[in-house]
């Protein structure tokens, strides 16, 4: 029964140790990404453009003049 318990220990360990080192990547991977993000700024204009657009529902869409049925 001591054999088992000390694999078990030493197996859990190794995994404690990998997740460790999985959970130091994951940090990075984000810091990095957000980093990405925070200094790419230009796409916001389409995306605020298109925000804007969509808050008013009440606001009729404007015809279009070439179309007879717009």
């Amino acid at each position: 029964m001591n054999k088992l318990l000390m694999e078990e220990n030493d197996r859990l360990q190794k995994q404690v140790s990998h997740l460790v080192y999985e959970n130091g990547y994951m940090k990075q991977q984000i810091h990095t990404a957000s980093a990405a993000t925070t200094t790419d700024n230009s796409c916001d204009s389409v995306v605020m453009s298109g925000q804007n657009q969509q808050q008013n529902p009440n606001q009729r869409p404007q015809r279009d003049a070439s179309n007879p049925a717009g």
